[in-house]
């Protein structure tokens, strides 16, 4: 790996050297260093990044392929727990034409 560094320089371009950019207060605080990075660690991270980008995409579409079949099996289980009630009303007008009620069925 490169042993290049990434110097930020706070100074440049700045007209008044105690503001920073980005500062709350516009003012440099006691500790006045220059912080550098190597340019190796922004590609690792550059490189993370977009491997989590590419997971969350994944994502966002197995929740959306779920979301669609968790909507049709609701759909599913709606249409079954209606046949039951009418299949429970046909039984039970069966069972009072022929007027037997000698026989209890199960509560649905």
């Amino acid at each position: 790996m490169s042993s290049k560094l990434m110097t930020f320089n706070p100074q440049s371009n700045i007209k008044n050297p105690n503001q920073i950019a980005g500062s709350p207060s516009g003012t440099r605080g006691s500790n006045s260093y220059c912080p550098s990075v190597p340019i190796s660690v922004y590609r690792e991270l550059a490189a993370e990044l977009q491997v989590t980008q590419a997971q969350l995409e994944a994502l966002k579409a197995e929740n959306q392929q779920l979301t669609k079949q968790n909507q049709q099996l609701c759909s599913e289980v709606g249409k079954v727990l209606q046949s039951a009630q009418n299949l429970k009303r046909v039984v039970n007008s069966l069972d009072y034409e022929q007027g037997d009620t000698s026989f209890s069925h199960p509560v649905m």
